[in-house]
């Protein structure tokens, strides 16, 4: 099989429908809608899919240099879905996904759910911002209320 479109395009348009039939009001009354979303969550689901892929081989040389060189005091900005440097922090610093990002996770999945019931845990280590999300958050994809009306 070869695909030879923009996936970004192709991304670009399932958005712009979802979110026309999420303005339009309850989106599970419309056929339509719902079609809308179950497209935009599987591609979203395949984006992370590859990106997980593509990433799961040898830890970054580079990233992992630069978290040796951070202290706890330091953060990084990135807007990158992949986690190259969530692996180099967790290589070489003290750093975790459970509580190593700006914002802590109410659960993290680690072969069950471990739910988190303290927000006041000490970070002895550089803090990592996602700002467009991460391939290991489930929660990356749109989710409507059953009431939901956007009109």
């Amino acid at each position: 099989m070869n695909f030879s479109e923009d996936i970004e395009l192709l991304h670009s348009e399932i958005q712009k429908k979802l979110y026309k039939a999420l303005h339009r009001g309850n989106i599970f009354r419309h056929p339509d809608g719902i079609q809308q979303l179950k497209a935009y969550n599987e591609l979203i689901f395949l984006f992370v899919s590859v990106i997980n892929e593509i990433q799961n081989g040898d830890e970054s040389l580079t990233h992992k240099n630069l978290a040796k060189q951070l202290s706890t005091r330091d953060s990084i900005i990135t807007f990158n879905w992949d986690t190259l440097m969530d692996r180099a922090l967790m290589k070489e610093t003290d750093w975790n996904s459970g509580n190593g990002y700006f914002v802590q996770p109410s659960a993290v999945f680690r072969d069950d759910w471990i739910y988190n019931d303290d927000q006041s845990i000490e970070r002895n280590f550089p803090k990592l911002l996602k700002l467009h999300g991460s391939s290991n958050w489930i929660t990356s994809h749109i989710i409507p209320s059953k009431e939901a009306n956007l009109n």
